[in-house]
């Protein structure tokens, strides 16, 4: 069974991650930043299961990425940046700084020094990454709910509604157009029905207007 080292050197914008071997042969490489990165990188990690995490600055920068991989059951090892720093300098790439070459390099570190410290699980950051994702499914329902009542009013204001409506304004919209929607609606009739009904009222339109025209007089006879 391989045992591997996993460097992931974080960052605002993207998070490297590179797997090495004992012999500091790399294995698989990825990048990252967003939930979808974060879950590939766990399947990644994944094909060896004799593997031990070692992320850059897990008490400063590292320390989301760090909390969260150790939320899910992983062994996570806090590599310095010093250290880090000091041995991308005696490196081939002369010094060069790269994502991909950092996540190489903290891998390296870590596999070489002996006594770094171990991540242990963070009861704040787990209740502030708990307060966010429960804030993000309250966004996604609440944007959910405005889109659904966007549409309705589309449907039912012939203007459609203002983009920017509040919670209010659709309440006072909804009270107003409210009574429209609880009028009864006029019951279906046939077409025969109709027919006859039009044809009724064009006859009684027509004896009301002869009725009410006068009549003209006719010459008396010689």
């Amino acid at each position: 069974m391989t045992v591997v080292m996993i460097g992931v050197d974080p960052a605002k914008r993207s998070q490297a991650m590179a797997v090495l071997d004992n012999g500091e042969d790399q294995l698989a490489a990825q990048v990252g930043n967003d939930s979808a990165g974060y879950r590939d990188m766990i399947r990644l990690a994944k094909r060896w299961p004799d593997r031990t995490w070692a992320v850059q600055g897990a008490g400063g920068v590292g320390v989301q990425l760090a909390q969260r991989v150790v939320a899910d059951g992983e062994k996570v090892l806090d590599v310095p940046p010093k250290l880090s720093t000091r041995a991308r300098s005696f490196d081939v790439g002369h010094g060069r700084k790269t994502d991909p070459g950092d996540a190489r390099t903290v891998a390296v570190v870590a596999i070489r020094t002996r006594g770094l410290r171990q991540v242990v699980p963070d009861d704040e950051m787990v209740a502030l990454r708990l307060m966010s994702e429960r804030r993000r499914d309250l966004v996604q329902s609440r944007t959910k709910t405005v889109n659904h009542l966007h549409q309705l009013l589309m449907e039912l204001i012939p203007a459609g509604a203002h983009r920017n409506l509040t919670a209010s304004k659709a309440k006072a919209l909804l009270a107003t157009i409210r009574p429209v929607l609880l009028q009864p609606r006029p019951a279906a009739s046939s077409p025969s029905t109709c027919s006859m009904t039009s044809s009724h009222s064009t006859a009684s339109s027509k004896t009301s207007t002869n009725a009410s025209r006068p009549r003209s007089k006719r010459p008396a006879p010689a």
